[in-house]
């Protein structure tokens, strides 16, 4: 049997709203544990008032909740990026992209705002994931 989930990821600060990419900032998800999944999936959407969104998105992972989660501005803080980008967020629709982490039990998500991101511009993330339950 599966259990199937989709949770909204939070802002460096633990709130779950979008995250604010001022211009060419570099901010962080806070970190989620993973645990036991077969499969996820981050689905995003970029907010401008104005403008184009232009924003890289990066996998990171841990093996524990770094020192810094939960404050603005985090620092990758011995965290590593797995693979290169996995995504370039370059208009205002819904997209997803199927993720692969490597075996560490917490993630997070960096964006990246590019030059012409506008200062404007907050990201919505969801994770989804489908977990084996009694296997």
């Amino acid at each position: 049997m599966d259990n199937i989930s989709a949770d909204k990821l939070r802002n460096s600060a633990g709130v779950a709203t979008p995250v604010a990419v001022n211009a060419t900032a570099d901010v962080f998800s806070h970190s989620q544990y993973i645990g036991d999944v077969s499969n996820l999936v981050l689905w995003y959407k970029a907010t401008v008032s104005s403008g184009t969104p232009d924003v890289d998105v990066y996998l990171e992972q841990g093996p524990g909740v770094p020192t810094t989660d939960g404050s603005a501005g985090d620092a990758s803080d011995a965290w590593i990026q797995i693979g290169s980008k996995i995504a370039d967020i370059t208009d205002e629709a819904w997209h997803y992209v199927v993720l692969s982490p490597v075996v560490m039990p917490h993630l997070r998500i960096k964006l990246d705002g590019q030059g012409a991101n506008p200062a404007s511009c907050t990201v919505d993330m969801r994770l989804g994931r489908q977990a084996s339950i009694g296997v």
